[in-house]
């Protein structure tokens, strides 16, 4: 006779604040019952000790529901374990990772650790290597690889003990899928010369396409593993405390299930499971699954609001009812990656935010949890931008004296926001300070985040501190209560006194408030929206919401993240890229499909319930071949059955994890070492040498690179390269090299002049544009170009020339456009038909493939790999002053002076202003987007942008003196359409009038209203609060000729165009800061 199969299962979900555990019976699912088959269900304050708090979660549902351990057939668990120990910075519990890249001579210019923060890097850069090897994007070979490359750095990394090694190939996703790709056959060398004690990572099994962000995601994975395979077979052993002999399961980033042994594989899939928990868990318990759902039959999203003790996470169900994802790119511990991770939102509000009261003129100010009024997003905003997005904050209640040591520092939790504008963290007053984590010093921050010394809430101390629970603290919580003393939480009585009529008025209001906004930031359309409510914490929210239709808080809503790892499916993915010229997409879509339906399949899942819940197809730009990514992703019920019987996942490590407290870590050796000078703003001077050149420092490059962004009218390049250009700018001057910038009339007429750019997986060899330049010159057989210039200020082109320039040769202040423009010919040099001003010119691929052309580039550069360096015909130094725009780079370095100047003083409305007194201009618009259309056509994006005005609860301040007219604004919207660049701005009435207000060549930049920051077209969302400006152009682009080559007929459009106001030339830095030089 067969065995019963098991009925039960268990999920448990350890978050920062509580750790949830529930017994679900597969037998008793239906959306007819009551509790959807939950069993049993236990809530208690996480412990320091993870894996006990485990084991209590387990033991009290199988006692509560008297279940035989036996009888249960898996356990699920979701864990911030693994991403906490990159967070904090934890070295003992991260790995120094060798990386061997296989793609060179190409990407040198970004190497490996680029862009992490300086303490992760110290802690996890053990060994760097980039060999042959390499793909193309057409799948054609750069190398083959070396096997010799290889085994000689072997001898390296033995040599210096690393034992987690990542390998990462140019385009590895287009590799063979048979085992012996190129990643492939490195691991095996990799093993057969180190042994199998080290853990060898492959990038195309962690991540999709696109080589930094996968090889930033390879290397986490990496650093971890080790760690991770500790903490899971502690987690069994655990398991077998308790009596459980079945498989155990850890909750993936997309709200899937992965085996223990695979998720001590690939960590870095668990990393953010917690939120989708809670969400899919939100889905289940309200039958959004079940086809008697009136929700599911409207096949409309639904938002998932998880309130908890400190914050509140705000996600999306599709109509898949699975989660959201967020945008490509993720910033995990200031590092920035690719895997999927579900699209979120958090406010610092929860059960445990404290209430606060303060006069101000004309009343009384209530506010719950963060005091955005006090100008933090500004504080934030500022170490956002140099983190890439990403800050960590750390919270904690008291405030210590001066001089403490790091050890007393100790926070009540750490956050860490991946993708917010206004992070939750409190305020920032007099009363409190901002700071560095490890001096301890007031008035500093560090590079790796703020410690933001406040009492914004609570946290796990809510059950001793609020009022209803016996202390003398009043929450969100002792609000709920007084407002609906029916919820009986605690002692009542407490709370009745508490709160006045006013203070309740307010608190309410502030609550609701903060709610609505968020709720309103992760809609994609303006309809009313369904939102369930869940969490310990959601007693807090009111019943009724603006911009909500219905508001749902479906059984047992406060464990929901735990019931979301207890019914969490099995998925399986395809994420490649695909040459489709002599292909159907339709066919090349199938063929996705039924592979990812495989995966789903050999992952676990039941073939009759997997389903393709995801098909994107992204066409690559700037390409020719029809290159296409693919995205297909399928999911399944776990099949019970199929489930194989685990007993161990790398014993050999268990012992290294017990007793295991969470909080305990060791930071990187010499992390006080990267602390950042704090810059007065209001008296840096920029340094200029006796013979009148400015030689610029790491905060020159930093505001240069954010003006280029104002001046790039929402395109200019790549979104991300300027980053890395600027990083790797910031690495020349740190190791010791000069970047000089020449005013424009230093050089006598007859001085030559190049005009470098890049044109986009594989990254700059670094060679790629001198190659280029090079041979133009010796083709012209002309000397070497006195002097570089940029052919657009705008975006990452403005800074690439400043790399060439530190080299051998100074950038030119100025450029050919003085703003962005999306194809090479509209440059004023071309528009006025200056003689060779285009032609010839060079590419040049890092290979020393180098061509000269007097016709065309863009089939050119596909021959050599879509990606390339260009070196235009180059001019003299007087037809730069005549048919370009000069003093440019001091544009940019002023405009990001302002906008850093602004940030420093939490004065973010009057960013507009500053702007607006360097450069003629006026302010558009001030709302919200509210609608966004895109589409790739003839290698460019082009689409369009709506935004509708701030009600009067979502306006924080009126701060600039430039806004337009309000009665103009009532009730209107305003449309910019793009191609790359903004192209026009319409503004639409209440009347249903519409006036054109600002069209090329006008510059027309959408700032974010919440960093002062200016935003790429590829970065509008809905919801998003921005402020829309337009600049005067250069006269050269108002008259006939400039108009035919940059105005509106040069993009099809056939409107008349209306300067803004007229061009101001910018002031020289150089003649500024640089009094009695000699020119």
């Amino acid at each position: 006779m067969s065995a019963a199969k098991p009925h039960y299962r268990i999920g448990v979900d350890v978050g920062g604040t509580n750790t949830d555990g529930v017994l679900l019976s597969l037998s008793l699912t239906s959306s007819s019952q009551p509790n959807r088959g939950v069993l049993a269900s236990f809530k208690s304050p996480t412990t320091p000790d993870v894996t006990s708090g485990i084991q209590s979660a387990v033991r009290e549902v199988l006692t509560e529901s008297a279940v035989n351990p036996g009888d249960v057939g898996s356990l699920m668990i979701g864990t911030t374990h693994f991403i906490n120990a990159v967070v904090e910075r934890d070295a003992r519990r991260l790995s120094k990772v060798a990386v061997i890249r296989l793609g060179a001579p190409y990407t040198k210019e970004c190497p490996p650790f680029l862009d992490f923060p300086p303490s992760l890097r110290a802690i996890m850069d053990g060994h760097v290597a980039i060999l042959k090897g390499g793909l193309q994007i057409d799948g054609k070979l750069i190398n083959d690889i070396n096997e010799a490359e290889i085994v000689s750095e072997c001898k390296i990394i033995k040599e210096k003990g690393l034992k987690a090694i990542a390998v990462v190939g140019i385009y590895s996703s287009l590799d063979r899928q048979d085992g012996t790709s190129q990643e492939d056959r490195a691991k095996a060398i990799i093993e057969r010369e180190l042994g199998e004690d080290v853990h060898v990572v492959c990038s195309r099994e962690v991540a999709n396409p696109g080589l930094l962000e996968r090889e930033n995601a390879t290397i986490l994975n990496a650093s971890i593993l080790a760690f991770a395979r500790r903490t899971i077979a502690s987690f069994r052993r655990a398991m077998g405390k308790v009596g459980l002999s079945c498989p155990l399961f850890l909750t993936q980033n997309d709200g899937t299930l992965t085996t223990a042994r695979e998720a001590a594989r690939l960590p870095i899939r668990t990393f953010a499971s917690g939120q989708t928990n809670s969400m899919r868990g939100a889905s289940y318990l309200a039958g959004l699954g079940s086809s008697a759902s009136e929700i599911s039959k409207k096949g409309q999203s639904v938002i998932v609001v998880d309130i908890g003790g400190t914050t509140t996470d705000v996600g999306v169900l599709l109509p898949s009812g699975f989660p959201r994802q967020a945008a490509a790119f993720i910033s995990v511990g200031g590092v920035r990656t690719n895997f999927s991770m579900p699209d979120v939102q958090s406010i610092g509000l929860g059960g445990g935010s404290i209430v606060r009261t303060r006069a101000e003129s004309g009343g009384v100010k209530v506010t719950v949890g963060p005091d955005l009024a006090s100008g933090v997003s500004a504080a934030i905003g500022s170490f956002r931008n140099e983190l890439n997005g990403d800050v960590t904050v750390h919270l904690r209640e008291d405030i210590p004296q001066r001089g403490a040591a790091p050890s007393q520092l100790c926070p009540l939790k750490s956050a860490n926001f991946l993708s917010l504008t206004t992070p939750p963290c409190g305020i920032i007053s007099d009363r409190y300070t901002l700071w560095d984590k490890s001096s301890s010093s007031q008035g500093t921050a560090s590079r790796e985040g703020l410690l933001v010394v406040m009492t914004s809430s609570t946290g796990y101390k809510l059950l001793t501190e609020g009022l209803v629970f016996g202390g003398s603290t009043r929450t969100a919580t002792d609000l709920a209560v007084a407002l609906n003393p029916s919820l009986a939480i605690g002692d009542v009585s407490k709370a009745k006194n508490a709160f006045d009529e006013e203070e309740l008025k307010g608190a309410k209001e502030c609550v609701k408030k903060l709610l609505e906004d968020v709720i309103d930031r992760m809609k994609t359309s303006p309809e009313s929206a369904t939102v369930l409510l869940v969490g310990g914490g959601s007693v807090i929210a009111p019943e009724q919401l603006n911009g909500v239709a219905e508001l749902i808080r479906p059984p047992l809503f406060s464990c929901a993240n735990a019931v979301g790892a207890c019914v969490a499916n099995v998925s399986g993915e395809v994420d490649t890229i695909e040459i489709l010229e002599d292909k159907k997409l339709e066919e090349v879509v199938d063929k996705a499909k039924a592979l990812a339906i495989e995966r789903a399949v050999q992952n676990g899942a039941k073939r009759e319930t997997v389903k393709v819940v995801e098909v994107e197809n992204l066409p690559v730009q700037y390409i020719t071949i029809k290159a296409t990514r693919l995205i297909v992703r399928a999911v399944g019920e776990l099949d019970a059955e199929a489930i194989p019987a685990e007993s161990t996942v790398i014993e050999d490590f268990a012992d290294a994890e017990e007793g295991y407290v969470e909080g305990e870590k060791l930071a990187a050796n010499g992390e006080a070492g990267f602390v950042e000078r704090k810059i007065d703003i209001a008296t840096y001077r920029p340094t200029i040498n006796e013979k009148g050149e400015w030689l610029l420092s790491e905060v020159d490059l930093e505001w240069i690179q954010e003006g280029c962004g104002i001046l790039g009218t929402g395109g200019g390049g790549s979104p991300y390269p300027p980053f890395i250009i600027e990083t790797r700018a910031r690495e020349i001057l740190r190791e010791g090299g000069c970047i000089k910038v020449i005013s424009s009339d230093s050089l006598p007429d007859d001085a030559m002049m190049g005009s470098p750019s890049v044109s986009n997986e594989r990254l700059q060899a670094g060679t790629e544009v001198e190659t280029a330049c090079r041979n133009l010159m010796k083709f012209l057989n002309a000397g070497k170009p006195a002097a570089v210039i940029s052919d657009e200020i705008g975006g990452g082109n403005g800074i690439q020339p400043m790399i060439l320039a530190s080299a051998k040769h100074l950038d030119f202040d100025g450029d050919l456009m003085g703003r962005a423009y999306p194809q090479m010919w509209q440059s004023l040099p071309a528009a006025f038909s200056v003689p060779a001003s285009l032609t010839p010119c060079a590419i040049a691929d890092g290979v020393n493939n180098s061509i000269v052309s007097t016709r065309r580039l863009r089939g050119v550069c596909t021959t050599l790999g879509s990606k390339a360096g260009v070196s235009m015909a180059p001019l003299t130094a007087k037809t730069c002053r005549e048919y370009g725009v000069t003093r440019t780079v001091s544009q940019a370095w002023r405009l990001g002076k302002a906008v850093a100047e602004c940030r420093s003083k939490s004065d973010l409305g009057g960013i507009t202003d500053a702007i607006l007194s360097l450069q003629n201009g006026k302010c558009l618009f001030v709302g919200k987007i509210v609608g966004i259309e895109r589409e790739v056509r003839a290698g460019f994006t082009w689409g369009s942008v709506t935004m509708a005005p701030l009600t009067l609860e979502e306006e924080e301040s009126k701060g600039s003196k430039n806004l337009p007219d309000e009665s103009a604004m009532q009730n209107a919207t305003l449309r910019i359409e793009f191609q790359n660049e903004n192209l026009r701005a319409d503004l639409t009435s209440s009347g249903g009038r519409t006036e054109l207000i600002a069209v090329v060549p006008d510059l027309i930049t959408v700032l974010d209203s919440q960093s002062g920051s200016a935003l790429g077209t590829h970065e509008y969302r809905y919801g998003l609060r921005v402020t829309v400006i337009a600049l005067a152009g250069h006269p050269l682009w108002s008259t006939k000729e400039g108009l035919k080559t940059g105005g509106p007929g040069a993009f099809g459009l056939d409107l008349p165009y209306m300067p803004v106001g007229e061009y101001r030339e910018p002031v020289s830095v150089i003649e500024e800061y640089g009094p009695g030089i000699r020119k």
